[in-house]
């Protein structure tokens, strides 16, 4: 059984298939990376912010 649209045309150039199938391979890649970027971010700006509450609670330890 075949089905087909009546009067659509199939329009290959939008999508080549060779580009199609580098966009199905990469993309959960592309994905993941990103994921693993946004998950660090937190981490880092967390921790900025822990050194420089420590270094101003050493800082008035010293001028206590």
């Amino acid at each position: 059984m075949r089905l087909e649209l009546v009067g659509a045309e199939k329009d290959d150039s939008y999508w080549p298939e060779e580009e199609y199938q580098l966009l199905l391979k990469w993309c959960p890649v592309l994905v993941w990376a990103y994921a693993l970027l946004m998950q660090e971010e937190p981490t880092t700006i967390a921790a900025t912010r822990q050194d420089a509450t420590d270094r101003i609670r050493e800082q008035e330890a010293e001028l206590d």
